[in-house]
């Protein structure tokens, strides 16, 4: 047993150890933790260097396109979501005999990117008087057409024109206005997914395609 001194300070009892005989047995504990350290250090000292070195990416909402909806199924990108007149469209006068003429219309079908596709649809056409400084340019109606079906894949490719990448529709017009009055030609397609898709086109009478 290791000696012990005694030391009396008033009621209290202070006994000194003076002999280091205990210290291996109530610090034994400590050896086996002393062995394992090292692995531990060695096991988390990369996540330390790995997270100097590493930037977290930004998320997936703020890398998305601007002209691309989030969470968009990718076939939907491609989809038509608007259309256009092309400046091609005009009157073509005696197309059908002398007091006949013809509406040539070149539209343009468009995805999400603003890209000419070809995609099936049922298109309308109206002629409207031109009613100027007006929030509704379409003034009384002078002709309906009738709707173009173009769901079927044959009549989709006759009216289809590939090297414009657009369609192109001629319409007779029996009673055709004087030339110098302008005109609104307001397309109107219905695609398979059930949107309407609606266009105008400023024109005269003497315009010609």
């Amino acid at each position: 047993m290791p000696n012990r001194k005694t030391q009396h300070y008033g009621r209290n009892r202070i006994e000194i150890l003076n002999s280091s005989s205990e210290y291996p047995k109530r610090f034994s504990s400590i050896e086996p933790l002393k062995m394992i350290l090292p692995f531990i250090m060695a096991a988390i000292m990369p996540l330390f260097y790995s997270g100097c070195d590493s930037f977290p990416f930004p998320p997936a909402s703020s890398r998305t396109p601007p002209n691309v909806p989030k969470q968009l199924d990718v076939s939907q990108g491609y989809l038509p979501t608007h259309i256009r007149i092309m400046g091609l469209t005009g009157f073509k006068h005696g197309e059908y005999g002398a007091d006949t003429a013809a509406l040539e219309v070149y539209i343009d079908m468009l995805d999400h990117f603003d890209c000419r596709i070809k995609a099936p649809g049922i298109f309308r056409l109206e002629l409207y008087e031109y009613v100027p400084r007006s929030s509704n340019p379409r003034g009384k109606r002078i002709m309906i057409w009738d709707d173009i079906d173009l769901t079927d894949a044959g009549a989709n490719n006759e009216f289809w024109r590939d090297f414009l990448r657009c369609y192109q529709f001629n319409l007779p017009i029996v009673n055709m206005p004087p030339s110098a009055d302008p005109y609104i030609l307001e397309a109107t397609c219905i695609t398979l997914e059930g949107k309407q898709l609606t266009t105008m086109f400023h024109l005269t009478g003497n315009q010609e395609p």
